[in-house]
């Protein structure tokens, strides 16, 4: 009860992220198709960080948020708020994420989503072995700290991608004629 509760705050946390990065990855494939969504990158960034602002303006109600609008008042919701906070950074690398995840998806470079998806993957999957062989005890708040540092790993991947990705544009594509020679 507890994981779907601080699953239904995030739901409504990550609603305008969702939206912003669906815009973004529209605006990348249809607006700027050649480098100049380079130029359009810092002001979804900017947008970016006003929604986590009014997150951390708005945290002193996320209590009463999970009591009243997720009705989990009967359900400890001071554990559920402190799980919520325990995830915070690890959905602030998933903003980022999500971002350069629709840069990539309208930039046509499925590759990086696969290479970023499996190193997640692995990395998450070596965490949970921890858990599996004891060698990490399987609480509540580990299994949620496995699952942060997941999202903050996929960002950090993301991130290197994304800058890989915007160094390699610039370099020049030689013509037919060029290469023969």
């Amino acid at each position: 009860v507890v994981s779907t509760q601080s699953t239904g705050i995030w739901s409504w946390l990550l609603l305008p992220v969702l939206s912003l990065s669906e815009l973004l990855r529209q605006d990348v494939a249809t607006n700027h198709p050649k480098e100049g969504f380079k130029v359009i990158i810092p002001a979804y960034c900017c947008i970016s960080v006003g929604i986590v602002a009014v997150w951390a303006v708005t945290t002193p109600g996320w209590y009463g948020f999970i009591v009243t609008v997720l009705n989990a008042g009967d359900r400890n919701p001071g554990v559920i708020t402190n799980l919520v906070f325990q995830l915070m950074v690890g959905y602030l690398f998933f903003v980022v994420s999500h971002l350069n995840r629709s840069v990539f998806y309208a930039k046509g470079k499925i590759q990086y989503l696969c290479i970023t998806s499996s190193a997640a993957s692995v990395f998450m999957i070596f965490l949970f072995v921890l858990v599996i062989f004891d060698i990490v005890p399987a609480t509540l708040q580990i299994i949620a700290g496995i699952f942060s540092a997941n999202m903050v790993f996929g960002g950090l991947v993301s991130i290197v991608l994304l800058k890989y990705m915007l160094l390699t544009l610039d370099l020049p594509v030689p013509k037919p004629d060029e290469e023969r020679q």
